[in-house]
């Protein structure tokens, strides 16, 4: 038993918010729950430029809209984020 095999596969993956927004220089959290428990998840933003993620904390750095993506597996889950003025 390899702990981490990349053989395993992942069941499902869901997100605690699949939309959210957030002011300019304030930060958002969100949940990945995945199954099996413990499986890798890898976060990532359309725009980094308007939001960047750090294992589901989503950082607004300037207005405007973004996707965070969790993926793990094969599977993949979406939060859309919109950025506010602050």
């Amino acid at each position: 038993y390899l702990y981490g095999d990349e053989d395993t596969q992942t069941a499902s993956l869901k997100l605690s918010h699949t939309s959210g927004t957030i002011p300019k220089g304030k930060s958002y959290y969100i949940t990945a729950t995945v199954n099996p428990t413990g499986s890798d998840v890898t976060w990532t933003s359309s725009n980094s430029s308007v939001a960047t993620v750090n294992k589901g904390f989503i950082y607004g750095n300037q207005p405007g809209t973004a996707v965070i993506t969790a993926k793990s597996g094969s599977k993949t889950a979406a939060c859309s984020v919109t950025v506010t003025a602050a």
